[in-house]
């Protein structure tokens, strides 16, 4: 579970409260919000009562980032290439190196 929005289910509904713009549009603009919350607050009830456990990241294997080789050609100071090695923060667990079980 997770608190992520459908962004074409809020383009919808922000459209229909748009297309009837009238006396009544910023009491649908707050309902939609309380809608919102609601629904990050059932979610977060549902985290309390079903606690996951974090697990190692798959991807990074736990360690926050990702190495990777980039090759570099020879040029006037060097007369070989070399690979170097580079750095990324894992996308997967965004540096934590864990994840929840079952994502």
């Amino acid at each position: 579970m997770d608190d992520r929005v459908d962004m074409h289910y809020v383009l919808e509904r922000l459209e229909g409260i748009i297309k009837g713009f009238g006396p009544k549009t910023l009491i649908e603009l707050y309902r939609f919000k309380d809608e919102l919350v609601y629904n990050l607050g059932v979610n977060q009830m549902n985290r309390v009562r079903e606690p996951r456990a974090d697990v190692k990241c798959p991807e990074c294997d736990g360690d926050g980032y990702i190495e990777f080789d980039v090759p570099r050609p020879h040029n006037v100071n060097r007369d070989v290439g070399v690979i170097d090695v580079e750095r990324v923060t894992c996308e997967t667990c965004h540096g934590d190196g864990t994840v929840q079980d079952g994502e």
